[in-house]
């Protein structure tokens, strides 16, 4: 069994379909073990914004490739900051994310989701999330979610194509007149995910 994403590369004639189904088996073989911890020690402190946050950066090494970690309350309004690597981003507390596509997903009866691939809101990239559910006792409390970019993992990252075709340089009078008529360019990739 493999316990890292890049032990199990696909072979570069699989279709795009087939690598996000098989960047998704591994992902979730990867994080439903780490995700029940996180969720556990979070159920001590639910609700205390500080010790979450605490809790979370500690824990965030423990998952491969996570952009962003956070909690959510029952009602997906989110009661933690987001956690990264370069720290704490702290304008997505009380975020409702509630209209997200990850969160219109049935979670399993285990508590574990993966969401299907879905184009982020604020920055347009691809990505999926990760939900965990927070219980104490049988009361459900809220998840722990997860967030990845499949521009950063090993086995989606050579399908993404970063567009470079409206790149500015600062002060090129050729194409001042059009910055603002220029768009993002949609890879291969966002064609092939739904849109949330």
């Amino acid at each position: 069994m493999p316990n890292k994403l890049s032990d199990k590369i696909p072979d570069k004639q699989a279709t795009l379909q087939e690598s996000i189904s098989q960047q998704r088996e591994v992902l979730i073989t990867i994080l439903s073990d780490p995700l029940k911890r996180v969720a556990k020690s979070c159920s001590k402190i639910w609700g205390d914004r500080e010790n979450l946050n605490h809790a979370l950066t500690q824990v965030l090494h423990t998952i491969p490739y996570c952009k962003y970690l956070y909690t959510l309350d029952f009602d997906a309004v989110q009661n933690s900051d987001n956690v990264s690597r370069e720290g704490l981003v702290t304008r997505h507390f009380g975020r409702d994310r509630s209209q997200r596509p990850y969160m219109k997903e049935a979670v399993p009866a285990n508590g574990f989701l993966l969401s299907e691939a879905y184009i982020s809101l604020r920055v347009q990239r691809p990505s999926l999330t990760a939900l965990q559910l927070v219980k104490h006792y049988d009361a459900v409390l809220g998840f722990v979610g997860a967030d990845f970019d499949l521009r950063n993992l090993p086995v989606t990252a050579d399908l993404y194509e970063e567009s470079t075709k409206w790149l500015q340089i600062k002060g090129d009078a050729a194409i001042r007149g059009t910055l603002f008529q220029q768009t993002r360019v949609d890879s291969l990739l966002d064609k092939e995910i739904d849109q949330g």
